[in-house]
């Protein structure tokens, strides 16, 4: 029996990959908008917007440094899995951008009903897109499986559990 993994912790690293990968959706998911929402309203919009990014990047930074090396994919092998996720990310994305420009006002998201039936399974796509590409990235053992957990779990909890606060951003989130 390892007697340094035993007399460690389990608050100290390094963790799992399926640790930190629930870490980085639980972060942003929960944490990132909360987070986000109280810095804009401490130092202002458009301050807080940029402070945020720095904050979210140096977040996921951490998670992937605390994350055992053996749990990730190395070399041309991880290179292809990180490939792989990105494709359902991506279109997950531009589903986002869609759903932000078609749904999203000081509102909320989708205030102003009626919305063809169509628009909601575009919502559902892309959503399931996300999570698909997230799954993808941790079954992968993806060195991004934090970047694409992380923002994948901020865009469906931004849109849907904060509304994408009336669309406050300059960018379609």
């Amino acid at each position: 029996m390892d007697t340094k993994r035993q007399t460690r912790g389990w608050w100290r690293p390094p963790y799992s990959l399926w640790v930190t990968a629930a870490g980085a959706a639980v972060f942003g998911a929960v944490l990132a908008p909360l987070v986000k929402l109280a810095l804009i309203k401490l130092i202002g919009l458009e301050a807080g917007k940029w402070v945020f990014w720095a904050l979210f990047v140096a977040v996921v930074v951490v998670l992937q440094l605390w994350t055992r090396r053996e749990d990730l994919r190395q070399g041309l092998e991880g290179v292809v899995v990180t490939i792989l996720p990105l494709s359902p990310f991506l279109l997950g994305g531009i589903g986002s951008v869609w759903c932000f420009i078609r749904h999203v006002c000081m509102a909320g998201h989708m205030h102003h009903p009626p919305y063809p039936e169509w628009h909601i399974w575009v919502d559902w796509s892309w959503v399931g897109l996300l999570v698909l590409a997230a799954l993808l990235a941790v079954l992968f053992r993806s060195p991004s499986t934090f970047l694409i957990t992380a923002f994948a779990a901020f865009l469906i909890s931004f849109r849907f559990v904060f509304g994408s606060f009336g669309g406050i951003y300059w960018l379609p989130l």
